[in-house]
C-alpha cells in the first residue's frame, strides 16, 4: 500500500510539474484591447512582436486615433510625454478584431510599460471627448 501511494504521489507530482512548465507564458504580456467611449474605434497591442493594430468598428466616416505616454523610469503616467498616432481607417463590415485592421509595428525593449487609450479622427484631428479609458500594456 506505501509503495502505490508513493508512485502515485510522485506522478501526480511530476504531472503537476509539466503542466505549470505549459501554461507559462512566452512574452512578458498579453494582448491589450481598449475601445473609445462609443465603441467605434479600437486598438490592440500585441507584445509578441510590439504590434499595434487599429480596427474602425462603425461606419461613421471617421478614424482611430490614438494616445499613448512614453513612460521614464519604467512607470507609466499620464503625466509624461505623449506620442500620437491616428489612421482614417474604413468600416469594412466585419466586427472581428483582426478583420481589415491596419497594423503598426514597434521594437520596445522586453519590459517596456505604457498607458494608452483610443478616440476617433476626423479630418486628421482627435474628435473632442471620444477617448475611451486608459489601458497599461508592456512589451
Amino acid at each position: 500500500m506505501f509503495k502505490k501511494l508513493t508512485i502515485t504521489a510522485a506522478t501526480v507530482a511530476a504531472a503537476a510539474a509539466t503542466t505549470l512548465t505549459m501554461a507559462a507564458p512566452a512574452h512578458a504580456g498579453s494582448t491589450v484591447y481598449a475601445e473609445n467611449n462609443n465603441s467605434c474605434a479600437g486598438v490592440w497591442f500585441e507584445p509578441d512582436g510590439d504590434n499595434f493594430g487599429f480596427k474602425d468598428f462603425c461606419a461613421d466616416g471617421m478614424g482611430v486615433y490614438m494616445e499613448m505616454t512614453k513612460p521614464t523610469g519604467g512607470t507609466p503616467s499620464t503625466s509624461d510625454s505623449k506620442i500620437f498616432k491616428s489612421y482614417a481607417t474604413s468600416y469594412n463590415g466585419s466586427l472581428d478584431w483582426y478583420s481589415g485592421d491596419v497594423v503598426w509595428n514597434q521594437d520596445y525593449t522586453e519590459g517596456y510599460c505604457f498607458l494608452y487609450r483610443v478616440g476617433l479622427r476626423k479630418d486628421g484631428a482627435y474628435v473632442s471627448g471620444t477617448y475611451g479609458s486608459w489601458h497599461l500594456a508592456c512589451a
